[in-house]
C-alpha cells in the first residue's frame, strides 16, 4: 500500500506543479481493490474525455525503454 499511495502522491504533485488534470485508476489485484484519484471533478474529467475520445499518447509496460530513450535524446522533458 505505500507504493500506491507514493504513485498518487507523486499524481498529486504532478498536477498541482503543471496544471494538467490527472486521472490514475490503480487495481490490486490481491485485495481486489479499484482505487482512483484525480485532480478535477469527476464531471470535469468526464467531460474532457467525451470531447477527446482517443488518446493522443498510450504507454504500456513495454514502452519503459522507449521512454527511456527519448527522454535521453531530449525528446521528452527531464523535469
Amino acid at each position: 500500500m505505500k507504493r500506491k499511495k507514493g504513485l498518487i502522491k507523486k499524481a498529486m504533485e504532478l498536477a498541482l506543479l503543471t496544471g494538467v488534470k490527472i486521472m490514475l485508476t490503480l487495481y490490486d489485484d490481491v485485495e481486489s481493490k479499484l482505487i482512483q484519484y484525480k485532480s478535477d471533478s469527476a464531471e470535469a474529467i468526464n467531460e474532457i474525455a467525451k470531447k477527446k475520445f482517443e488518446p493522443d499518447e498510450c504507454y504500456q509496460n513495454e514502452d519503459v525503454s522507449l521512454l527511456a530513450y527519448l527522454k535521453y535524446d531530449g525528446y521528452i522533458d527531464g523535469t
